[in-house]
């Protein structure tokens, strides 16, 4: 689905995606650098889903006050599975700024 989905984008629609791709290259080449060779940096940024969790989190606290983490956790997911392609990306480019 998504091989079918980039075979079909102009080469201008990608353009963003290697745009990304180039930044997180030099990015991780910086912290490689900076790590003299130690692999991976001690700080870890959030992934784009514990981002858009975290943001969504009290208002599902306040939807369904009977739920236990774990059930606000499932309800977290089930909203982030239902996001379009668009929508994900800006909660990646958050991530993505959180490791600048």
């Amino acid at each position: 689905m998504c091989h079918n989905r980039w075979e079909n984008m102009t080469d201008n629609e990608k353009r963003r995606f290697y745009d990304l791709e180039k930044r997180d290259l030099e990015r991780h080449q910086a912290e490689m650098a900076s790590s003299s060779g130690r692999g991976r940096s001690t700080h870890q940024s959030e992934s784009a889903f514990f981002i858009f969790a975290h943001d969504k989190r009290s208002d599902l606290h306040q939807k369904f006050p009977q739920y236990d983490e774990p059930q606000i956790a499932r309800e977290c997911l089930k909203l982030w599975n239902q996001l379009s392609a668009e929508e994900r990306h800006f909660w990646q480019q958050k991530a993505y700024e959180g490791h600048l």
